[in-house]
């Protein structure tokens, strides 16, 4: 698993998970754990040096539909295809803080 947000307790970007030229990751499980009010967001972007993009992200625990921010903590899903990597952030922030972890699904 890759941490992309650590204990984060501010608006900004995290760390990014790369998924190296050679192999290129099909779907990312992403276990977002957020202690008080906050929004998290993952960003992909095809290239380095390309722009960063949102990405819609589905929350398997409930079934609900896709949406671009997380707000409750829980386990979600993201097509990855085609990214060089990816970028965990922090958009929105009352209080708390937000963890987020990441594991690559490939085929």
């Amino acid at each position: 698993m890759q941490t992309l947000l650590d204990a984060k307790g501010e608006i900004g970007d995290g760390l990014r998970h790369g998924f190296g030229r050679e192999t290129m990751a099909v779907t990312l499980l992403i276990d977002v754990v957020i202690t008080g009010t906050a929004t998290a967001r993952i960003k992909g972007r095809i290239a380095e040096g390309e722009q960063d993009v949102l990405l819609l992200v589905t929350k398997l625990t409930t079934g609900d539909g896709t949406s671009t921010d997380m707000t409750v903590s829980g386990l979600y899903r993201v097509d990855v295809s085609g990214m060089e990597s990816v970028l965990g952030l922090v958009y929105a922030w009352t209080g708390g803080t937000v963890t987020m972890k990441t594991k690559t699904v490939i085929g």
